[in-house]
C-alpha cells in the first residue's frame, strides 16, 4: 500500500484568490492552506496510514524548477494550463506564472 500522497503545490501557489479575482478566473480552491487542511482531515478519516505531504510548500515556483532541473525531472512533460488544452495555451495565470518562473529559474522550459 500507500505510506505518504505528495501534494505538489508550492509557495507560490498559495493566496493567489486576488491575482485570479483580478483575471476573471475561478478561485484556485486548491491552492489555499484551508483546502490542504480539509484535504489532510478527510485522508486522515479515509486513509490514516497516509501521510499527505506537501514537499514543495515552502519553495517557490522557480525553486522549484531549478530543483526539478537539477535532478533530471524531463519538465517537459509537465502541465500547467487551466484551460485542459493538450498544450500549454500560454495565456492563462498559470500558463503565464509558468513560464516567468522558468525565466526566473534561468531553465528552458523545453
Amino acid at each position: 500500500g500507500c505510506s505518504q500522497l505528495a501534494i505538489g503545490l508550492n509557495r507560490d501557489d498559495f493566496g493567489k484568490d486576488e491575482e485570479f479575482e483580478a483575471a476573471g478566473a475561478v478561485r484556485y480552491t486548491t491552492g489555499t492552506r484551508a483546502f490542504t487542511d480539509r484535504f489532510r482531515a478527510l485522508a486522515n478519516v479515509v486513509a490514516p496510514e497516509v501521510e499527505v505531504a506537501l514537499p514543495q510548500a515552502e519553495l517557490s515556483k522557480p525553486e522549484v524548477i531549478r530543483l526539478g532541473a537539477d535532478l533530471g525531472v524531463p519538465l517537459h512533460l509537465t502541465y500547467s494550463c487551466m484551460r485542459g488544452r493538450e498544450r500549454h495555451c500560454g495565456t492563462c495565470i498559470q500558463c503565464r506564472a509558468r513560464r516567468e518562473a522558468f525565466v526566473s529559474a534561468g531553465v528552458e522550459e523545453g
